[in-house]
């Protein structure tokens, strides 16, 4: 008989299999602990919406689940590692337990056993957040419109800013304006923030260099939006996978930015089609958690899953 749950000591440490498919929640990798951290989203089960409240942590061992007080159930937060501080943030979010919904501006600290607030005054919602390791520091990029709202569109107003020893300094105003679900990720050796963007169905590159955006127009990939993106230091690219179409059409391609060009990745086993995972870099290779993919008996359809891989040497590995 397989145990699915063995109750280890520590208050709130629960042994675990992988955690529940979810959509929207978020993940980071501790690299001091080798910890992938995995943290809210929500799933709805017979028109009940569910929100998740627990961290979830993976290593070579397995998982352990964390049911600690903190920041609640939320979706579509920031989490990010300050590697200088060894702790884990996490930033904002949205509640959909209620109508209108609860949109979050506050600032949470998970040392790898405890939540804390450190802030109340994220000045943006639906962040996004990466970190510096120059200047020890943390980007978030997100809207700064009503923030009574939570919305993609127009009306949207992005901007960047710096979030360091609990203060706040707005770098940018003039930012890409992407027009739906969207990820950024940090170029170590360039020291640049990297997101994408599409204009007239071709791609667009921005970089932040600390002083302004650099919009770099080159062939890659098409438009999508839900799509998976991480830096990997020791190769210096950037790796993107997967999204979805505007027509709502899975994609399932892989390919590397090196600052230059974009090149795409074609290897016999791979995540395959799949939108709104997570790619995260943990020191030696770029881990792919979640994401909605095609239904094993109908491809047509999606279902949730909370699938593992490693992408390492070149090759794709299901971990899970």
């Amino acid at each position: 008989m397989r145990i699915f749950f063995l109750i280890l000591f520590g208050a709130g440490i629960i042994g675990a299999t992988s955690p529940e498919p979810r959509h929207l929640e978020t993940v980071a990798f501790d690299t001091y602990r080798n910890k992938l951290i995995v943290y809210g989203g929500a799933t709805v089960v017979n028109g009940t919406l569910n929100e998740f409240t627990a961290v979830y942590e993976w290593d070579s061992f397995g998982w352990k689940q964390y049911d600690k007080p903190g920041p609640g159930g939320r979706s579509g937060h920031a989490l990010v590692y300050h590697k200088a501080d060894n702790v884990t943030l996490l930033f904002g979010g949205v509640s959909e337990k209620q109508q209108p919904y609860t949109i979050y501006y506050d600032v949470w600290r998970w040392n790898g056993q405890d939540w804390k607030q450190v802030s109340s005054t994220c000045p943006v919602k639906e962040p996004k957040a990466v970190y510096d390791p120059v200047h020890k520091r943390v980007l978030v990029y997100g809207d700064a419109s009503d923030k009574t709202k939570f919305m993609y569109g127009n009306d949207q107003q992005f901007e960047l800013w710096e979030y360091s020893s609990n203060a706040w300094k707005k770098l940018s105003t003039n930012g890409p304006h992407p027009d739906g679900p969207y990820q950024i990720t940090y170029d170590n050796k360039r020291q640049a923030l990297v997101m994408l963007d599409w204009e007239d169905g071709k791609s667009v590159v921005w970089e932040w260099t600390d002083t302004q955006w650099v919009k770099k127009p080159v062939a890659g990939p098409s438009p999508r939006t839900r799509y998976m993106l991480a830096h990997h230091p020791g190769e210096g690219v950037t790796y993107l996978h997967g999204g979805f179409t505007a027509d709502r059409k899975q994609i399932g391609d892989f390919w590397k930015w090196d600052g230059k060009t974009w090149t795409n990745i074609e290897t016999p086993t791979s995540p395959g089609l799949r939108n709104s995972a997570h790619l995260v870099y943990d020191g030696n290779r770029i881990l792919l958690y979640g994401g909605s993919v095609p239904q094993p008996d109908a491809p047509d359809k999606l279902t949730l899953c909370s699938q593992l891989w490693q992408w390492k040497d070149g090759h794709w590995k299901q971990l899970n």
